[in-house]
C-alpha cells in the first residue's frame, strides 16, 4: 500500500488514501522531523533536539524509541516506506520521496518548473502551490518547528513569485493586480514584487500608476537604505517610460550581477592526483593551441574522487578565466533528487551571466542559442558536475574556443567523445601511500604511527577506494575512542564492511553512493549486476556472463558495456571485466531471481570449457563424460593447445572458485570433474598446491557420491600431486596410492598400479611396486592399450633406475619413448627423455645426459610445460656444476616454478 505524508498544513498521514493517526504532537514532530529529510539519516541527538529543543528530558532517548516503535506500527501496512535504524540515527526510507512527502513533491515541482517552457512551468507551479493546506507543520510547537515553518513559508512565497513571473510572460496583467496589490502593501521594499506590480499595471493600461509606484518604492529605499533601486527595476522603469525594452545585467531583485564565480570551495585535503591534473592541463594547452573548445570528462565510479579532481584543477587555473566560472550540479546520480532538466541549468547560466530573466525566450532551443551567444569569445570555465548522460550535458556546451568545460560523471559519456572529441580522464584508486597520507591528514601522524598494522588493514579493506577510505578516516576522526584496530575488524570482515563504511549522511554512505549507479541500470543490466555479485571473484568474461545470465553472447556483451558505462565494472583486456571488491559486495546484497540455476550454469561453463582445454593439452588420456551443460550455457570453443593454455592461465583462479562454489552447493559430479579437467594444466604449469587442493575437494565429492571407481581416481591423482610436491608429502602420497589400489581392485584393476612408480619408498617397497607395474604392463599389452603400456614402461624405467639397474632401466625408457612418440604424446615423451637423462648421468655419461635433457627441454618449451621445464633445468645444473652458467639456470628454474611449489 502507498503512503503519503502531508506537512504543508496540519501534519497528517494517509495509507492507501485512508488517514492514519500519527499520534500525539511530539510523536507527530518525530514523524515530521524524519519526513522533511526523507532518505537521509537523522542522528538521534538531532532528532531529539527537533522534538524537545535544547532541553531534552533525561529519558528522551527511550521516549524517542517508543515514538519510533509506535510510528512503525502505524505504518506497518505501507509497503513503500520504512523507518530504519542506521549507524547513530534513524531514516525514513521511501521508494520515491517526491511522491510520498508533500514537501519533497512541492520542491520537485518547483525545481522542474525552472527548466520548463512557460505553459508547463505554470502547470507545475500551480500544482506545487495547490499542495498547501495552510501554514506548514500546523499543530507542532517548538524552535525547530517554527524555524522549519518559516523556511517553508519563504519557499512558498518564492514559488508564488515564480508563478507570477510565468503568468506575466504569458501575457497576463490586469487579472493579477488584486493579488499583487496586496503583496506590494505587505512587502513594500521588495523590488521583485514592485517590478511585477508595475508590469501588471502597465498591461492593464495604467502605466502612470506603474511609474508612480516606482517613485514610491524609490523614495522608501532611499529613506530606509540610502540607495536607489537596483538595475533591474530601473531598467523596467526606463522601458515603461520609453517603450524600448533592453537587456540587463541584473536580477529582478536589483542586485548587479558581477562576473560569475560559482565554483564551490577547493577541497581542503586534496591528495595526489599529479598524473590526472597534468592530463587535464595538457588537454587544456592542446585545445588552446589548436583553437578548439576544451571539453574534458572526468569519469569513474561513485566516490572515486571526480568532483574533487575537477574543483582542485579549476581553482588552480581560476586566473586563466577572467570572464568567470560557471558551475552546476546536474544531480545525475543523486540519492535525493531527480536529474536536473538541462534547460533549468541553461536558464541558470543565462541569469548568472547577467541577462534579465524576463527577457529569456521561452523556446528551449532559443535559450541554448542565447547562452552560447552570451559566452562567445569569453574566457570562461564551465564545470558540469554529476552529469547523467551525454544528452544532459550537450545543451550546456559552449560553442566558443575561448571556453573550457570540465564534466564529471559516473557515465563514460561515449557520445560526447564521438560528437565533440572530449578528452576523458579517469581518477585511479589510491595506492597505499595516498591512503596513509589521507589517514595522516585526518587523524594526525601520531595516531597513524601508533597503529600501523590497523592502518594497513584498513587500506586493504577499502581497496584503495577514496570515498571508502575517507569514510573510515572520518569515523575514526569523529570518535577518538574508536581504535583503528576495532574499525579495521569491521572493514576487513565482508559481512560488516559496507556497514562500517557509512558516516551517517547519504553522501558519506557507500551503499547509497553505489545505489545511485545501480538505479541507473536497465532491467537486464540490474539483473546481471546482482548475479555477478553472487559468483566468487571479481572478474568476469563476456562468455561467462552469458552463461550466468542465460543471455546470448551479444546481449551479454551489451550488458557488460552498460555496466562499464556506469563505472560498475572496468574492462582491463578485451572481453574481460573487473569489479571492485566493494562494488561486488554491494551487488551481492541486491535481490536476484533464479540464482541457483544461474550459478550452476556459471560452474558448468567453467567445467566444460576446462574439459575441452584438457582434451587439447592431454588428448591421450582416457576421457571422462561430463553431463551436457544447460541449454543457455555455451562454453568457449578453444581452437588449439596455445589457446587452451592462455585460457587456463587467465581463468585459473575463477575455475578454482567455480569448483569451490560447486562443493558448497553439493554439485559433487561437477567438483571432481573440474579437478580432473585442471590436472593436465596444473602439471604443465607446476601449480602443485592448487592441484592438491582441487583433488582434495574432488576426493570429498567422490566419497559423497559413493562410487569406488571415482574414489580410486581421486586418490590416484591426489597421490601424483603429493609425490610431485615432496616436502614431506611422501607418506601422504603412499597412503593415497594404497587407497587407490584398494578401491581399484573392483573398478580399475591395473591403471592405478602404474602410478605407484613415482612414489618414493624403500627398496622392498620399490621391488613390490615393480612387480605390480609389471603385472599392469602385461595387462595393457594383452588388451592392446598402448597409452597405458607406454606409461607402464616409463614407470618401470624410473623404478628400475632407482634400484641401480641402469641398462635395464634404459631399455624400458626407450620402449616407452618409442610408444609416446608414435602417439604424439609430448608430455610422456618429455618425461621419458628426462628419465633417460637421469639414467645417463648416473651411468657417468654426462654428454649423453645433457643431450637427453636438452631434448626434453625442447619439447617442454614448445608445449608450455613451465614446471617440467624448470625441473629439467635443475637437472642440467647437476651436470654443469655450480658455475655462473649453472647459477643462471637455477635462477631460470626458480622463475619458472614460482607459481608452483
Amino acid at each position: 500500500m502507498a503512503a503519503e505524508f502531508r506537512l504543508l498544513g496540519e501534519v497528517t498521514v494517509h495509507v492507501d488514501g485512508r488517514p492514519v493517526d500519527p499520534g500525539p504532537a511530539r510523536q507527530r514532530c518525530v514523524l515530521a522531523a524524519l519526513a522533511v529529510d526523507a532518505g537521509r539519516l537523522v542522528p538521534v541527538e538531532r532528532l531529539a533536539e527537533r522534538v524537545w529543543g535544547t532541553d531534552v528530558p533525561r529519558r528522551g532517548r527511550a521516549t524517542l524509541q517508543s515514538y519510533i516503535s509506535r510510528l512503525r506500527r502505524a505504518l506497518a501496512a505501507a509497503a513503500t516506506v520504512e523507518i530504519v535504524l542506521r549507524s547513530g540515527g534513524y531514516a525514513l526510507v521511501a521508494e520515491q520521496a517526491d511522491s510520498v512527502v508533500d514537501v519533497h513533491r512541492f520542491r520537485g515541482l518547483c525545481a522542474g518548473s525552472r527548466g520548463a517552457d512557460d505553459e508547463r512551468a505554470r502547470a507545475l507551479l500551480e500544482e506545487a502551490l495547490g499542495l498547501w493546506r495552510g501554514a506548514a507543520l500546523t499543530g507542532l510547537d517548538g524552535d525547530w518547528a517554527e524555524a522549519e515553518r518559516d523556511r517553508l513559508a519563504n519557499e512558498r512565497q518564492e514559488a508564488e513569485h515564480d508563478l507570477t513571473d510565468v503568468l506575466l510572460r504569458l501575457g497576463h496583467g490586469e487579472d493579477l493586480l488584486a493579488e499583487l496589490s496586496r503583496r506590494a502593501v505587505r512587502w513594500p521594499s521588495d523590488e521583485r514584487v514592485a517590478g511585477q506590480y508595475m508590469l501588471a499595471l502597465h498591461r492593464a493600461g495604467r502605466t502612470a500608476s506603474a511609474l508612480a509606484h516606482y517613485q514610491r518604492v524609490r523614495d522608501k529605499l532611499v529613506e530606509e537604505l540610502g540607495a536607489d533601486p537596483g538595475t533591474a527595476l530601473q531598467d523596467l522603469h526606463l522601458r515603461l517610460l520609453t517603450g524600448a525594452p533592453a537587456p540587463s545585467r541584473s536580477r529582478p531583485g536589483g542586485v548587479v550581477v558581477p562576473v560569475p564565480r560559482q565554483l564551490p570551495p577547493d577541497p581542503v585535503r586534496f591528495i595526489g592526483r599529479d598524473a590526472e591534473l597534468a592530463a587535464l592541463t595538457g588537454a587544456s594547452d592542446r585545445a588552446r593551441r589548436d583553437g578548439t573548445v576544451m571539453i574534458s570528462t572526468i569519469t569513474g565510479a561513485g566516490g572515486i574522487g571526480k568532483t574533487w579532481l575537477a574543483l582542485h584543477w579549476a581553482h588552480r587555473h581560476a586566473a586563466d578565466f577572467p570572464d568567470g566560472h560557471l558551475y552546476v550540479d546536474l544531480q545525475g546520480y543523486s540519492p535525493t533528487a531527480l536529474a536536473m532538466n538541462p534547460a533549468t541549468a541553461v536558464r541558470g547560466f543565462i541569469t548568472a551571466l547577467g541577462f534579465d530573466p524576463q527577457l529569456i525566450p521561452p523556446d528551449p532551443h532559443a535559450q541554448i542559442g542565447l547562452y552560447r551567444s552570451l559566452v562567445a569569445d569569453k574566457r570562461l570555465l564551465v564545470v558540469l558536475e554529476n552529469v547523467r548522460d551525454s544528452k544532459q550535458a550537450t545543451p550546456l556546451l559552449p560553442g566558443s574556443a575561448s571556453c573550457t568545460v570540465l564534466i564529471t560523471s559516473r557515465h563514460r559519456l561515449e557520445d560526447l567523445v564521438v560528437a565533440h572529441g572530449t578528452v576523458r580522464t579517469e581518477p585511479r584508486l589510491f595506492d597505499e601511500s595516498d591512503a596513509r597520507t589521507l589517514f595522516g591528514l585526518q587523524l594526525g601522524d601520531d595516531r597513524v604511527t601508533a597503529e600501523p598494522d590497523a592502518v594497513t588493514a584498513l587500506v586493504a579493506g577499502c581497496g584503495g577506494h577514496p570515498l571508502a577510505l575517507g569514510i573510515a578516516a572520518a569515523r575514526a576522526g569523529s570518535n577518538p575512542s574508536l581504535t583503528l584496530a576495532s574499525l579495521a575488524e569491521e572493514v576487513i570482515d565482508p559481512s560488516t564492511r559496507l556497514d562500517a563504511l557509512s558516516a551517517g549522511e547519504l553522501g558519506s554512505d557507500l551503499r547509497t553512493v553505489l545505489g545511485c549507479s545501480f538505479r541507473g541500470l536497465g532491467p537486464e543490466g540490474a539483473a546481471a549486476f546482482s548475479l555477478v555479485g553472487l559468483v566468487p571473484g571479481t572478474g568476469i568474461s563476456t562468455a561467462a556472463l552469458a552463461a550466468l545470465t542465460g543471455l546470448a553472447a551479444r546481449r551479454a556483451g551489451r550488458v557488460l558495456r552498460e555496466l562499464e558505462a556506469l563505472s560498475l565494472v572496468s574492462q582491463y583486456v578485451p572481453g574481460r571485466y573487473r569489479m571492485h571488491d566493494l562494488v561486488h559486495l554491494y551487488a551481492a546484497e541486491q535481490p536476484s531471481a533464479g540464482h541457483d540455476a544461474a550459478l550452476r550454469r556459471w560452474v558448468e561453463f567453467y567445467l566444460h570449457t576446462a574439459y575441452s582445454g584438457e582434451r587439447l593439452l592431454y588428448p591421450h588420456r582416457l576421457p571422462i563424460a561430463p553431463a551436457p551443460p544447460a541449454a543457455e550455457c555455451v562454453p568457449v570453443l578453444l581452437p588449439d593447445e596455445p589457446a587452451a593454455l592462455a585460457w587456463f592461465d587467465t581463468e585459473h583462479p575463477l575455475i578454482l572458485a567455480a569448483q569451490h562454489l560447486a562443493a558448497e552447493k553439493g554439485w559433487n559430479d561437477l567438483v571432481w570433474q573440474i579437478a580432473w579437467s585442471l590436472s593436465a594444466f596444473h602439471r604443465r604449469r607446476g601449480h602443485i598446491h592448487a592441484d592438491i587442493s582441487a583433488w582434495r575437494a574432488g576426493l570429498v565429492a567422490t566419497q559423497r557420491l559413493g562410487d569406488p571407481a571415482l574414489q580410486a581416481l581421486a586418490h590416484r591423482f591426489l597421490s601424483h600431486a603429493c609425490a610431485r610436491l615432496g616436502l614431506g608429502r611422501e607418506t601422504e602420497a603412499v597412503f593415497h596410492l594404497q587407497e587407490a589400489v584398494a578401491y581399484g581392485k573392483s573398478a580399475i584393476p591395473s591403471s592405478v598400479r602404474a602410478s605407484l612408480a613415482w612414489t618414493p619408498a624403500d627398496r622392498q617397497a620399490i621391488d613390490d611396486i615393480i612387480q605390480l607395474v609389471a603385472d599392469s604392463l602385461r595387462h595393457y599389452q594383452s588388451v592392446h592399450d598402448t597409452h597405458w603400456e607406454a606409461d607402464a614402461y616409463a614407470a618401470l624405467g624410473w623404478l628400475t633406475a632407482r634400484t641401480g639397474k641402469l641398462r635395464e632401466a634404459h631399455d624400458y625408457c626407450r620402449s616407452a619413448l618409442a610408444l609416446f612418440r608414435r602417439q604424439e604424446d609430448h608430455a610422456g615423451e618429455s618425461a621419458v627423455l628426462d628419465s633417460l637423462g637421469h639414467i645417463a648421468l648416473h651411468a657417468g655419461e654426462n654428454t649423453r645426459a645433457v643431450t637427453y635433457y636438452h631434448e626434453a627441454l625442447s619439447v617442454r618449451r614448445t608445449k608450455g610445460g613451465t614446471y617440467s621445464e624448470a625441473d629439467t633445468l635443475s637437472r642440467v645444473s647437476e651436470v654443469n656444476g655450480m658455475n655462473p652458467e649453472a647459477r643462471a639456470v637455477w635462477r631460470r628454474a626458480l622463475a619458472k616454478s614460482k607459481n608452483g611449489s
